[in-house]
């Protein structure tokens, strides 16, 4: 997908927006593997997917937790960057 869209349009940017919040492993691991299957890692090590996925299942661990205890994050669709 974001792939032909490079190949059409060389020297633009290409913004790929996806939602993950359905993803039943989370959306961390979403996030990486739609990641993952777009090639944006290849050439990696294992070891580079293991950290990967480690920090990926801590974060929607974390996600899962805060939800337990009522607290819910807030996307305002605002970057944080100048």
């Amino acid at each position: 997908m974001a792939d032909t869209a490079m190949r059409k349009n060389p020297g633009k940017k290409i913004f790929v927006h996806c939602r993950l919040r359905d993803d039943p492993q989370g959306a961390a691991m979403g996030a990486l593997k739609f990641l993952t299957d777009m090639g944006l890692f290849i050439g990696q090590s294992e070891e580079f997917f293991e950290l990967l996925r480690d920090l990926a299942e801590d974060a929607d661990e974390a996600r899962r937790e805060c939800r337990r205890g009522g607290l819910q994050a807030i996307h305002t669709g605002r970057s944080t960057f100048p």
